[in-house]
């Protein structure tokens, strides 16, 4: 399970373990169309790794689009796992 530390200064903070999270993505597609992205996942600090849980679309054709293209879905992942990386470790690769 994740453990946490609790530091006055800035609140809750992680420090090791697996944590589920949700992020929502929204993107532009296709001939001026527009959609977001629900993700649920796991991920684990000990190796920063991600394992997808659950994707939902807001609707078939950005499921289509997304899932159709190899590298949307490595630029989705890269998106999460820099963000991740910057919120625990306050850096950034872009």
């Amino acid at each position: 399970m994740s453990e946490f530390k609790w530091d006055k200064n800035d609140g809750q903070s992680y420090t090791s373990g697996r944590i589920c999270l949700t992020d929502m993505i929204f993107l532009n597609y296709g001939d001026s169309k527009a959609g977001s992205i629900l993700i649920e996942f796991e991920y684990f600090s000990s190796n920063s790794s991600i394992n997808y849980l659950d994707i939902c679309y807001s609707d078939p054709d950005l499921e289509r689009y997304v899932e159709g293209n190899h590298f949307v879905l490595k630029n989705i992942d890269a998106y999460i796992r820099n963000k991740l990386l910057k919120q625990e470790f306050n850096y950034n690769f872009l």
